[in-house]
Order: C-alpha cells, then structure tokens, then sequence
C-alpha cells in the first residue's frame, strides 16, 4: 500500500484496560518533512511514499479511438491527496471506473475524462471526502456546477465521510477547527435539510475528520465494498437512500458505516 503524509498532527491511540485513549502532539508539517529527509540522508528510503500530487500539466495525448468511449463509473474526491491515492493503488482498474478530484487531478487527462463522463447519461458518481462542510457538500456541488454534472439526472453513492459515520465513533480521529465553523455556517440550505440536528450541531462546532487519519488499506476497502454494494443499493441493508426533496430527481444513497 501506499502512504499519505499530509496531516501536519500525529494521533497515538493507546489499549488500555480495554478501552481506547489518544494522545495528541502537534508536528507541523515542516518538522514531518525534515525527519523524513533526515530519514532518507543516513541511507534509508521510503519507496511507497507518494510526492504531492501535481494540479498543473500538460494536456495529455489521447487517441480519438480510446476518448470516444467513455466510463460507467466515476469515484469523485474533495481533494487531489486521495484520488492519488487511489490511482496509485490501481482503484480504477480494478473497478473499471475514472477517479477524478474536485480541483481537477490527475490534471493532463482531466478535461479529456469529463468529456467522456458527460456523453454517458446512465454515469454512476461514487463521492469519497472528508467530513467537512466542504467535503459533505461534494454531490450538491456536483449537481449543481456547471463545470460538473448540472441538469444531470444520475446515480449518486455517498462512500463517506459524513458526521453520521463518525459521531461517537471512538475509534475515529476528530478534530476541530474555527474555519469549519466558518464554512458550517455557509453551507447551501439543501445540504444542511439533509442533515441531521446532531449531525449540524457537530458541523457548527467545527469538528472533522480527515480520511488521511484511517489506513489506505482501510480507504480503499471502503471503496471496494461501496461499489460492490451499489450495484443492488435496494438489496443491501447497509446503503441508505438520502432524502432530498429539493434536489435533482438523481437517486443518491449513502453508506451507514466507514468500512
């Protein structure tokens, strides 16, 4: 598997007596690049670790042979750290679909692969972000962007990570921050309807969680398992329909659980 280093704070989780207790030091992120430097300087290396991902390049030549077609699935993640991820682990081979982040990686085949989403009107869009108002605002952004899928009629499955899957959740790493407090504050009104008075009272207070706090492994099996599941979304008691009256008429469901 492959590594993400990009939370500038390192969580211990300790077993004790049978219950779980974390510890918390902060370590910005420059301090966390100069170990690893320091690491690969004494003659060691970290072959898995991934550089950050490039937002700018070149536009990639693609024949008009392959870019005619197009793709039945899409994965579509708030931030370019984790469609890396999932790319470098072969996600979109093994599941036959495009991986796509929301400020437009991987950046060379971008334009050419939403040229091809849009000719397919049965797309399905899988979203996977943080539990963050940015991030639980990902379908609504998409529905309603011009630059994405706007008077679209789709299939949406929500892979997480939304409030509900974390609230009281022990095992899961939350953190809060006075900007999710502000952009709590900012989120459309269809989003926070969809929402529930916990779930909103977790938002305003601006608590979150980052998917870079659970294992590749751990992310990708989510992933797995919430196409897998999608397929029968009405035969699987783990996929929940959303109530959205005031959205598009796309069926969108969502995951009860993270992995």
């Amino acid at each position: 598997m492959f590594s993400l280093f990009a939370s500038p704070l390192i969580y211990v989780a300790d077993l004790l007596f049978g219950n779980r207790r974390q510890k918390q030091f902060s370590v910005t992120e420059a301090e966390l690049h100069g170990w690893i430097e320091r690491w690969k300087f004494v003659g060691n290396s970290i072959d898995k670790l991934l550089a950050p991902p490039q937002l700018t390049a070149a536009a990639a030549t693609i024949s008009d042979e392959v870019s005619a077609y197009s793709f039945d699935r899409v994965i579509i993640c708030d931030r370019a750290t984790i469609a890396q991820l999932l790319i470098a682990n072969n996600v979109h081979f093994e599941n036959s679909c495009a991986i796509l982040s929301l400020n437009g990686y991987p950046a060379a085949i971008f334009d050419t692969v939403m040229q091809m989403l849009r000719r397919n009107s049965d797309l399905t869009v899988y979203v996977l972000h943080d539990a963050t108002p940015q991030g639980i605002s990902l379908i609504h952004t998409l529905k309603t962007s011009s630059e994405w899928f706007e008077n679209q009629t789709l299939r949406y499955f929500e892979l997480g990570l939304l409030p509900r899957q974390a609230i009281g959740k022990r095992q899961m790493i939350v953190n809060q921050s006075a900007v999710f407090v502000q952009e709590a504050e900012l989120l459309p009104e269809s989003v926070r309807q969809s929402l529930s008075k916990a779930e909103l009272e977790w938002l305003d207070r601006g608590y979150y969680v980052e998917l870079e706090s659970f294992s590749p492994r751990r992310i990708i099996r989510v992933v797995t398992q919430g196409i897998a599941k999608s397929f029968e979304p009405n035969n699987s008691d783990t996929l929940v329909e959303f109530e959205e009256n005031d959205w598009s008429n796309s069926s969108t469901y969502y995951a009860d659980s993270f992995g």
